[in-house]
């Protein structure tokens, strides 16, 4: 087949290799060219492109809409119908035969025009919002500008991560390294719309000049007769800057479960530092980039906890989905919501007031596949008291769709202690705190394994990893709450005293018998056999 191009500043036309006209007649399926064209890897799910050009119409006949707007492209295309590839959820231009021309049309060596897809006129206000953020973001390379303007940027800016292995040719080594690779690209793409490049899984051609600015990440494989050494370095290839770097050894001698539990940290901690580094101040901001910044900033606030926090995180996070909407932006939203009501038992401090359950919603229906959706799906499955099975089940598919999230893993422990089993749930805590090690959120997955332990009725470990959470983070209040159980269950009377003032001073007007009300944020706690040791005892309001 021939290959299309699309022009970007000139009049819309997209024509085959032999110059002949391909261009759909409707407006709607130019649009629809036009969004595909801009998105990465050609992409995008059926409901985002339904979102954009048909948002006034209700999901049925916006989906009829499509449908129509498909085959008029289709026919347009003739011979080169194999340049749209669609499925029951997404559609697509095939990258094998779609170029971009992104000339500026001239009369004599002046631009005639420098505005993206000047002549294209949808009427639908989310594709006129779309396109007018298109138009500010990308800008032509060669456009003359004063020096009182911004320098333009290249087009299509989006964050890249180019992988590079050094090994000797061992068969073990070389499998190890796709591993790696492929669990970190799949981490980095739920995240965020990044470009990635690998000497082993995908084909660096063409990347050129289209490189913009990233990182480079060197994975270095040695064995001996014992062990495997895996190193990551992460650097910018233009300036040399080291951002991270850090190692582990496979013992051969262990048991496969314990290697892949190894491999699934290391790659937990590579993904967070990728992801950090885009940050770095050696690196200019800009369109998708700035997405997966707002995205990463988001997620940091939002486990701060505090009010304000929370709200600056529910900010950015829905800047990101503003620039780049992805459904698991969505699913963050809604689980500051949930974290809102347990720590605050309010969300009069947000500045906007979507809901919970309809950010949920619109988050699986345009991300049914991200685990970080899937997880937060499971949680307000739980909270929302509707079946637990269903929770589980959502848990489940999230940590079977990236084995190295930490929070799918939490949220999979949570449902496991919701539904009694205490012993998964120990060991889906366990595996989450072990893929944050260092991280600053570390405290948040203490608090799981507080939870599994009270479950399983190990009581010192459970204090143990209680005192921890509420170490890191000393206005954290669920792991106080279960401290506060298990130092009345076990006698400590001098350390109960202590935790009592504490939520006092967290939560002014508490009392100790709050927690076996309904109402109050202590869900899981109270599904548990201790608290029937100190629901005995009434509970006393306060111990001297």
């Amino acid at each position: 087949m021939l290959l299309v191009s699309l022009k970007l500043f000139s009049k819309f036309a997209l024509t085959d290799s032999n110059g002949v006209d391909l261009t759909p007649v409707g407006t709607k399926a130019r649009g629809l060219i036009a969004l595909l064209a801009l998105s990465p890897e050609f992409t995008r799910n059926r409901i985002w492109l339904q979102d954009k050009l048909w948002s006034d119409r209700a999901p049925e006949q916006s989906s009829g809409s499509l449908r129509q707007a498909l085959s008029d492209i289709r026919r347009s295309l003739g011979d080169c119908r194999e340049l749209l590839v669609t499925d029951r959820d997404s559609i697509s231009l095939s990258p094998e035969y779609f170029r971009i021309n992104d000339e500026i049309p001239k009369l004599n060596g002046v631009p005639l025009n420098t505005e993206l897809f000047p002549s294209l006129d949808v009427k639908d206000a989310e594709f006129e919002h779309w396109i007018r953020d298109q138009r500010e973001r990308i800008v032509p390379l060669d456009h003359e500008v004063s020096e009182s303007q911004p320098k333009p940027q290249a087009s299509l800016k989006i964050p890249t991560v180019i992988f590079q292995t050094e090994m000797t040719l061992g068969i073990s080594q070389q499998a190890l390294a796709v591993e790696v690779i492929k669990n970190v690209s799949n981490s980095l793409l739920e995240f965020s719309d990044f470009r990635i490049f690998s000497d082993l899984v995908s084909s660096q051609e063409g990347l050129g000049n289209n490189f913009n600015q990233g990182v480079m990440v060197l994975l270095q494989i040695s064995s001996n007769r014992d062990y495997q050494s895996i190193s990551a370095t992460i650097a910018n290839p233009i300036t040399g800057q080291l951002h991270w770097m850090n190692s582990i050894q496979l013992d051969d001698t262990a048991d496969k479960e314990r290697q892949n539990e190894q491999i699934i940290i290391f790659c937990s901690q590579l993904f967070e530092s990728i992801v950090d580094s885009f940050s770095e101040e050696s690196f200019e901001i800009f369109g998708l980039q700035a997405a997966a910044l707002f995205g990463k900033l988001g997620r940091n606030l939002l486990f701060q906890l505090d009010k304000q926090s929370l709200s600056r995180a529910d900010q950015y996070l829905e800047s990101a989905y503003e620039i780049e909407p992805h459904g698991h932006l969505l699913a963050w939203r809604s689980y500051i919501r949930n974290i809102s009501q347990f720590e605050h038992k309010t969300l009069s401090f947000l500045d906007n007031d979507d809901g919970m359950d309809e950010l949920i919603r619109e988050a699986v229906a345009q991300d049914p596949t991200n685990s970080t959706t899937l997880a937060v799906a499971a949680q307000i499955e739980y909270i929302g008291g509707a079946s637990i099975g269903q929770s589980l089940n959502l848990a489940n598919q999230s940590v079977e769709r990236n084995p190295a999230n930490a929070f799918g893993l939490a949220m999979l422990a949570n449902t496991h202690i919701a539904n009694g089993d205490f012993q998964a749930g120990s060991a889906a805590a366990q595996n989450a705190l072990n893929c944050v090690t260092i991280s600053k959120s570390r405290f948040f997955f203490e608090f799981f394994c507080c939870m599994a332990a009270t479950g399983n009725k190990d009581y010192s470990t459970a204090i143990k990893h209680g005192e921890a959470a509420f170490y890191l983070k000393p206005d954290f209040r669920a792991p106080l709450r279960y401290l506060l159980v298990l130092y009345k269950a076990t006698g400590q009377a001098e350390k109960f005293s202590k935790a009592y003032d504490q939520m006092r001073e967290l939560e002014p007007g508490f009392e100790f018998s709050q927690i076996l009300e309904d109402w109050y944020p202590a869900h899981t706690l109270r599904r548990l056999s201790i608290i029937d040791s100190v629901e005995s005892d009434h509970m006393p309001d306060h111990s001297n």
